[in-house]
């Protein structure tokens, strides 16, 4: 097999997605307010990316992200160090931290509207 027919199959399923989307949205079996067509939301992609709204919520949006993940490194890197060098604080966050194994690490990530009424971050 080419590595050329290897590409187009690999991306196959992501073209046909895109296409049944759009087919879908022209037919109107999809709610428009919540599923506009593939046109119109490109529409909508350029005409943030040209009056430079997309940029300023990239960069809201990243730091979010690199904020949290910094904070939480700090605080992870911190704990690990105390609990290696501490037996008593290694006797306190252990049980803490096993009680988290059985849980989906997606229950543990904040949700994004949930994050902003607890710590009233506004826009």
């Amino acid at each position: 097999m080419s590595k050329a027919l290897r590409i187009a199959i690999f991306y196959l399923p992501i073209f046909v997605g895109l296409a049944l989307w759009e087919l879908a949205a022209r037919a109107s079996l999809l709610n428009p307010s919540l599923f506009p067509s593939l046109g119109d939301t490109l529409m909508a992609f350029g005409r943030l990316a040209t009056k430079g709204h997309l940029l300023d919520h990239a960069e809201l949006s990243l730091f979010r992200q690199s904020s949290g993940f910094f904070l939480a490194a700090c605080f992870g890197i911190a704990s690990g160090i105390l609990m290696a060098e501490s037996r008593r604080v290694r006797n306190i966050l252990e049980p803490l931290l096993r009680a988290t194994y059985p849980l989906p690490k997606s229950a543990l990530r904040p949700h994004s509207e949930g994050g902003r009424h607890i710590f009233r971050l506004r826009d």
